[in-house]
Order: C-alpha cells, then structure tokens, then sequence
C-alpha cells in the first residue's frame, strides 16, 4: 500500500542483512522506526513525528559510527568514499529534519517522511551493497 505523499509502507526484506549482527540489528531499527512514523503520519500526531524523526537521525548517526568503524577493521578499500557517503546522507536527513520541524500540513510532514525513507533505503540498498560481498569474504566466520 501507498503512505499518505507516495513512498509505500516500509517493510524488512532479508535482502537488507549485510550478515553482520550488530549492523542489521540497526537497519531493522531504523527499519521500525520508520513503520512507527508511517503510522504517526497517518494518525496525524504531529509531536511523535517530530520525536521519531530524532530518533531516526540519532540512530543513523551511530549506526554509520558502527559500520565505519566496521569496514575500516576489514580494511575495505572504499571505506573514505562510504563514510563521506554517509557524511552526505546525514546533511541530507538534517536538512529534511529542518524542514520537518516547521511542517504545518500533514501533506509537509509526509513528504519529509518520504525523504527519510529514502534516505534509509539510499543508504541500505544503494550504499551497503557496496561493501557486502567484500564483508562476507573477510569475515566468512561471522
């Protein structure tokens, strides 16, 4: 089904999984808090909107701290590319946050919730596929 603006509901997809514990722990997180936006949208509760949005951009922040730190022990060669990635994702997200902040239509505050989904499928699709088969063949024990 189709959100409010455009971006349909978010759902976990096993194809997300990086195959690292800690890593997809947090892409399911920011999976959920995406679903608990989607609702609070559709209820219209402008105030949780605004406190998950939050949540998302702290939980991105150490999920990148995490995965960082993750592909520089492997030592993957485009470790300084992704982390600038990540740098561009969050001024991004912050950017969207701003504009969430003064939202004053539900219409406003489901388009910045499509950026924010974008910005999480961005980083976990498009992003993280870079380093995953370079993952699975360093750390084969995981």
């Amino acid at each position: 089904p189709r959100g409010i603006h455009g971006v349909g509901k978010v759902r976990w997809w096993d194809g997300f999984e990086v195959g690292v514990g800690e890593i997809d722990r947090d892409h399911r997180e920011l999976v959920r808090i995406i679903q608990e936006l989607q609702e609070a949208v559709e209820a219209k509760h402008f105030a949780l909107c605004k406190e998950l949005f939050h949540d998302f951009l702290d939980t991105a922040k150490t999920h990148f701290s995490k995965e960082e730190g993750l592909l520089e022990t492997i030592e993957f060669p485009g470790r300084e590319a992704h982390g600038e990635r990540h740098r561009e994702l969050l001024v991004r997200a912050g950017a969207v946050m701003e504009r969430c902040e003064s939202a004053a239509e539900i219409e406003d505050v489901s388009k910045c919730l499509d950026q924010i989904t974008e910005f999480l499928l961005d980083d976990i699709i498009s992003t993280d596929v870079e380093f995953k088969s370079y993952l699975q063949e360093a750390m084969p024990e995981r």
